[in-house]
């Protein structure tokens, strides 16, 4: 991890980094730490998971590697993709379930606060 780390560092053209694929959530110990690095030196970091925001805040007490990455990623996309839900006119998510959370303000107001692209 810490290979991939020094080489984003190396990289003056990446400004963001997107945890998907799987679901981070499920290996939030290693994301988080990646997420920490990452926000450490000024990356926006994108996080795509199937569970929902509210799952994720009401489960933080029993799962606390989900709060370390939680508190170090800027944008959670949430819900599972529903093929009865696919639009493919949406940006940056396949169907109408999923939401685009401002993670920071979301987490300040204790509500979630979504963005619209």
């Amino acid at each position: 991890m810490d290979v991939l780390i020094e080489d984003v560092k190396k990289n003056s053209m990446i400004s963001g980094i997107t945890f998907s694929g799987g679901d981070p959530l499920e290996q939030a110990e290693e994301f988080a730490y990646m997420a920490k690095k990452f926000k450490d030196i000024g990356l926006n970091i994108w996080c795509y998971t199937g569970y929902t925001f509210e799952y994720i805040i009401n489960h933080l007490n029993e799962k606390r590697e989900w709060k370390n990455l939680i508190e170090n990623i800027d944008i959670l996309v949430d819900g599972r993709f529903e093929m009865d839900k696919k639009d493919e006119t949406l940006k940056f998510r396949g169907s109408s379930n999923q939401r685009i959370i401002d993670v920071k303000k979301s987490l300040e107001v204790g509500k979630v606060v979504t963005l619209s692209y």
